[in-house]
């Protein structure tokens, strides 16, 4: 009853979904697991125990599907926010993301040549000039793959900013649609266009098909929260079965119940925002969400390569491999992390206080008993 009265109650909801940091920060560390493992450090067979964390790790790419999913919902947010100063919203969005990714680039070179000083491992290599050319505005599909894997999402992330954008700075208050035309014109397109394959620009639009489900789930679910009690919620509701028709019965299209899954979830955990900030045990998730960005561009640069040398230099049982890389590896890299973010992502981020100090400060406080000894 208390869930369907938050829902329900007929107020302008808080549109601060301050909680979803915390997803945000268990997906970022579901990547680094997949990374970390992805050349099945450990043996199969052994145990039942290291079988499960081998399937666990085995489907952390499946982090950067939340992580569109969030972005889809707080990307749509600032812009809902900013409809009428266009400018602004692609200026904190360039602040947002250019910074930490040059600097990142930079960070990955001097950590790159310093592990190949080593003579441990031939297979780093270094990005040469044309690469970094190519890559350093993130408008084509990055080249630099076999240097830091993950840029390839960043590719996807400028490209859904720059159409928010573009829609805002035409349609001002009506951008809301344009998702849903998009959404619509990649339904009814679901055969390729390979007419104008071989234009780079056409490919780049193309590239944004493959992610786009998941930045239009977020924003669905940002809709949904907003105009929960508004009349036209039976208007997002419709995209909402538009878009699971699409997921079940599209036959070039896989079901994706984990994307789904998780919508719901961000859903039914959203009138609980703030008494989740309020759970102490919460904290360490809501600060790894916190340095995500950071953790995401960097930890390929550390705890992969960390992990092929110790592998390269010991025969390791199972128990062993974990035990290194949960209780020194692992804090290495949030570690490192943690500082880049302090000086390479922090000084970019437009708000002041941290979203988690904003939420404990806007939740309700319990009442405090008074009396006389």
């Amino acid at each position: 009853m208390r869930f369907l009265k938050t829902w329900f109650s007929g107020k302008t909801p808080d549109m601060n979904f301050h909680a979803i940091d915390i997803f945000r920060g268990l997906a970022s560390l579901w990547v680094v697991l997949f990374h970390s493992f992805g050349d099945h450090y450990l043996k199969a067979g052994v145990s039942p125990v290291f079988d499960v964390f081998n399937a666990f790790h085995g489907q952390g790419n499946r982090g950067v599907e939340i992580f569109f999913i969030i972005s889809g919902y707080c990307i749509f947010a600032s812009a809902d926010k900013n409809y009428s100063t266009p400018l602004k919203f692609l200026k904190q969005r360039i602040k947002r993301i250019y910074p930490p990714y040059w600097a990142s680039i930079v960070f990955g070179i001097v950590f790159t040549f310093l592990i190949l000083q080593t003579g441990l491992t031939h297979s780093a290599r270094l990005p040469n000039i044309y690469d970094l050319f190519i890559s350093f505005p993130l408008l084509r599909q990055t080249r630099l793959g076999y240097f830091n894997g993950p840029y390839w999402t960043l590719t996807h992330e400028v490209h859904f900013y720059l159409l928010i954008f573009c829609s805002i700075l035409v349609f001002r208050r009506k951008f809301i649609y344009v998702a849903d035309f998009i959404t619509i014109a990649l339904i009814f397109s679901r055969i390729e266009i390979n007419l104008f394959a071989g234009a780079p620009i056409i490919d780049q639009v193309l590239t944004l098909r493959s992610s786009w489900y998941s930045f239009y789930g977020g924003i669905l679910i940002y809709r949904i929260i907003r105009d929960i009690h508004k009349p036209s919620i039976l208007y997002h509701l419709f995209w909402v079965m538009v878009f699971v028709y699409y997921q079940f019965f599209n036959p070039q299209n896989s079901v994706d119940l984990f994307a789904l899954s998780f919508m719901m979830f961000l859903l039914c955990v959203r009138p609980f925002d703030k008494k989740l900030l309020q759970l102490k045990i919460m904290k360490p998730f809501f600060l790894l969400g916190m340095i995500s960005y950071s953790l995401y561009l960097t930890h390929v640069m550390i705890a992969p390569k960390i992990m092929g040398l110790i592998h390269r230099l010991f025969e390791l049982n199972n128990t062993m491999v974990l035990l290194i890389f949960f209780g020194m590896i692992l804090p290495l890299t949030l570690i490192i992390s943690y500082y880049f973010y302090l000086f390479c992502e922090r000084p970019f981020i437009h708000r002041k206080t941290s979203a988690y100090t904003k939420g404990l400060q806007s939740a309700p406080q319990p009442a405090q008993e008074t009396g006389t000894g």
